[in-house]
């Protein structure tokens, strides 16, 4: 099965491995996980066969410093260093590395010694970026060949760290169950207690697949009396999605109105009033919750969009709906902006009332 986890040395021929986690050769000075072999998904490790294989030609191994992570292993780094520019917060969605499809890398030549590199492993700083400008014509070039081979290979490169990447495929966290303190959190509430409204994405492209999961949880919402009437419409050209916006910005009289900018925008549309509807709001509500949930689950942000339900028949902007092959009896009546965070809000204060009625 592509989706077992497999021992690397057994599928990738001549690599090196150096997991630092779990030695005190780290950015803690302690050992965070106690297992010495490097573990990926079957698929991501025969993808990272196949850049080896590319890479041995030119005379390049390939030495690994983490692979497949612990979930309670991911904790202990995001106590020591929280910061989710560097360290996935393990109670805010997980990292790839906890679901064995993520890999920490370098370049060795064929004796095993290191590459120049922009940066050492874990180099929490702006030098780390892919970016970057400031460092050698040697280090670009070796990290460049590095993103190169992993990308043929089907991987995508992490912006803020020259050495990891993603496997284009998602699967599932190996071990679910993440401890805070002595409690073990129920996977859907710490999702639910750690969602917030994303207003500032980066540049990073959401995969179809990705979309695909996340609209797919939408259309599992329940909707009154079990209707199902409602439609989802994914948008992921960003240029569409700012052509909208600047239509909806002239209606509203804001120039600058622009959806924050989103990689993806999922419009929900449902029937009018006069030709039928009778659970709209409330129905998208329970669509963009769960497509919400299972964004942030994936480490995508999103934001609730709401001016489109009182601009529909706007006529500049029903001719973009119907471009989208949205029914003219339909108001888009709420909208999911997505992209990933530049950075993370701080959660407010819980100020709801929760309370047993007791008679």
């Amino acid at each position: 099965m592509m989706t077992e986890l497999v021992n690397i040395r057994d599928h990738v021929d001549d690599v090196i491995i150096d997991l630092r986690y779990g030695t005190e050769n780290n950015f803690t000075g302690q050992v965070i996980y106690d297992f010495s072999d490097a573990l990926l998904r079957k698929g991501t490790a025969l993808r990272l066969r196949r850049a080896s294989l590319y890479l041995s030609e030119l005379g390049y191994r390939l030495k690994i410093w983490d692979a497949y992570r612990p979930v309670s292993a991911q904790l202990r780094l995001w106590e020591v260093y929280p910061d989710p520019r560097f360290v996935a917060d393990p109670i805010n969605g997980h990292s790839n590395h906890s679901r064995g499809s993520a890999v920490d890398l370098t370049l060795t030549d064929k004796d095993g010694n290191e590459l120049l590199m922009p940066t050492g492993f874990d180099d929490f700083s702006s030098r780390a970026g892919r970016t970057y400008e400031g460092i050698s014509d040697e280090a670009r070039r070796n990290a460049l060949l590095l993103e190169d081979a992993m990308k043929k290979a089907g991987f995508i490169p992490y912006p803020e760290e020259w050495w990891h990447f993603d496997d284009k495929d998602l699967y599932d966290v190996v071990d679910q169950g993440k401890k805070k303190g002595d409690k073990v959190m129920g996977e859907v509430l710490q999702v639910i207690r750690e969602r917030r409204s994303i207003r500032k994405f980066t540049d990073r492209r959401i995969s179809r697949d990705d979309l695909a999961v996340i609209a797919e949880a939408g259309a599992w919402a329940p909707t009154g009396k079990n209707t199902q009437s409602y439609q989802l419409t994914i948008l992921d050209d960003t240029e569409e999605i700012q052509s909208l916006a600047k239509e909806i910005g002239k209606a509203l009289g804001n120039e600058k109105y622009d959806f924050y900018r989103p990689q993806a925008f999922i419009l929900c549309s449902n029937l009018k009033i006069e030709e039928g509807g009778t659970n709209m709001v409330a129905d998208t509500g329970c669509v963009l919750e769960n497509i919400f949930l299972q964004a942030k689950s994936m480490g995508i942000g999103s934001c609730w969009i709401n001016q489109l339900k009182e601009l529909s028949d706007v006529p500049a902007i029903r001719e973009k709906l119907r471009s989208y092959g949205i029914p003219d009896e339909h108001i888009v009546w709420g909208c999911a902006a997505l992209g990933y965070a530049e950075e993370e809000p701080k959660a407010p204060e819980r100020r709801a009332t929760v309370k047993f009625a007791d008679l």
